[in-house]
């Protein structure tokens, strides 16, 4: 074992829930003086830190975390308690579906429904890519909100207004458009050449349907997250899609 791999040092962290969370971290305690490899583990809630000489002080390591919305510190942490709804919450939530459910019976009873029925085949072109557009930027701003503002707050100490304000975000959207064109292309030409069984399409309905369910008992507190049992997105993918964050391409937001 060389040198460098027996000077370490361990951190305990709370708060992480992905494989983002371990690259985000991992990526600032290797820019310490001294730090050459930082090791964070999302599973056992630590980052291991590998130093040359002078080993990188508690309290420095400790602000680098916390200032990245983690807790951290030389003891584990409890497991924190998800809130699990109460019987009242319970209740207003089957309310409130009982009561959608009932207004849209009522409405496909009266006919109202019969209105939204939409014959596809009369769609034309132009109408499909208008409701493309408008559906890209507005149902797509739980995803992609929190995106933009990131790389938003990054050019607002840089050239002119324009160049702050509105070329970001006019790349950003031209690369969203153009992927959603031409993925959505390739998917309309494999599922025009290939052709599911019932079978098949079953199968996938019932997978989703699980995941689904296990998202919502995650939410609930009742099941632990994908992450921790071993469904997650592979770090060296991740790693490099992150180092766009500290891009100064100008095409950085549209990729």
């Amino acid at each position: 074992m060389s040198k460098q791999n027996k000077n370490k040092k361990i951190i305990h962290i709370g708060g992480m829930t992905c494989t983002s969370c371990e690259i985000l971290i991992g990526d600032e305690l290797q820019e310490m003086e001294g730090v050459h490899k930082a090791k964070v583990s999302c599973k056992t809630n630590t980052a291991e830190i590998y130093y040359t000489d002078d080993e990188p002080g508690h309290d420095e390591v400790i602000s680098i975390i916390t200032k990245l919305g983690y807790q951290a510190g030389l003891e584990p942490f409890e497991k924190e308690k998800k809130m699990k709804a109460s019987g009242k919450q319970w209740l207003f939530a089957f309310l409130s579906l009982s009561g959608i459910y009932i207004v849209y019976k009522y409405l496909k009873w009266i006919g109202v429904m019969r209105l939204l029925e939409i014959d596809t085949s009369e769609i034309t072109f132009g109408v499909a890519i208008l409701v493309g557009i408008v559906a890209s930027m507005s149902t797509c701003l739980a995803v992609v909100g929190a995106v933009v503002m990131s790389f938003a707050a990054k050019y607002q100490t840089r050239g002119t207004a324009f160049e702050r304000n509105v070329q970001p975000h006019l790349l950003f959207h031209a690369g969203r458009l153009v992927t959603f064109f031409v993925l959505g292309g390739v998917l309309g030409t494999i599922g025009s050449v290939f052709s599911f069984s019932v079978s098949a399409i079953a199968w996938v309905t019932v997978i989703l349907a699980i995941i689904l369910l296990w998202l919502g008992l995650n939410i609930l507190g009742f099941a632990p997250s994908l992450t921790r049992v071993g469904i997650r997105m592979p770090g060296n993918i991740s790693r490099h899609w992150n180092k766009l964050k500290t891009s100064e391409h100008a095409l950085a937001p549209m990729i």
